[in-house]
């Protein structure tokens, strides 16, 4: 048995599967789970195994029972669905504030703005597309920090830029500009007398 959202599957052998196919909307008003399209392993525990052999054990009788078995079947899936709330509940996520969300959500781009920020062209849009939020949320938890999302990106580019211009003193200022994912030399001069108060040219000369 299977769906679109296996919320549950076990290994059974080697390569077969089980799947347990539970319709959204008996779960989907608990508010401590978040449907996801995906299936979710769960641990190995005394409740799984437990839970597991009920499904088994559902599962044959069900393709075995009788018509005049149909009000035994219902009081089947109604155990059933408890146990699956009891067994997911072990891998759900716990719920957070508002706050611990907007903490998230910074660490995240952060994190993206440290791997992709040597791309040209990535940008705010760039993050929100990788986030699947909207600009107006990006802007809106990223508000209290100074410099907004384009000046974390410009600023780790400084960072990067500035580091190449040091460790590579023979690398041509267009090279330098391109591999820190800066547009263009000019661009990068300006960040850089904005936020060192020195042209990369003398950044560099300063240096070496």
């Amino acid at each position: 048995m299977n769906s679109a959202h296996p919320l549950a599957t076990a290994g059974i052998g080697v390569v077969e599967t089980l799947g347990l196919a539970v319709p959204i909307n008996d779960i989907a008003h608990d508010t401590r789970f978040t449907i996801v399209e995906w299936p979710l392993r769960l641990p190995e525990t005394a409740l799984t195994a437990a839970f597991l052999a009920f499904v088994g054990r559902y599962l044959v009788e069900s393709a075995t029972m009788a018509n005049g078995a149909q009000r035994t079947s219902v009081v089947a899936e109604s155990v059933l669905h408890d146990l699956l709330r009891a067994a997911l509940l072990q891998v759900a996520p716990p719920v957070m504030t508002p706050a611990q969300q907007s903490l998230q959500l910074k660490a995240a781009v952060h994190d993206l703005i440290e791997k992709y920020h040597v791309l040209q062209g990535f940008d705010a849009d760039s993050i929100a597309r990788a986030l699947h939020i909207s600009r107006r949320k990006l802007y809106r938890d990223l508000a209290d920090e100074s410099d907004g999302v384009a000046g974390l990106i410009a600023a780790r580019r400084v960072q990067s830029a500035a580091a190449l211009l040091v460790e590579q003193p023979m690398l041509p200022l267009s090279e330098v500009s391109a591999a820190a994912g800066f547009g263009d030399g000019t661009t990068m001069r300006r960040h850089f007398l904005t936020r060192l108060g020195v042209t990369p040219a003398d950044y560099r000369r300063e240096r070496v």
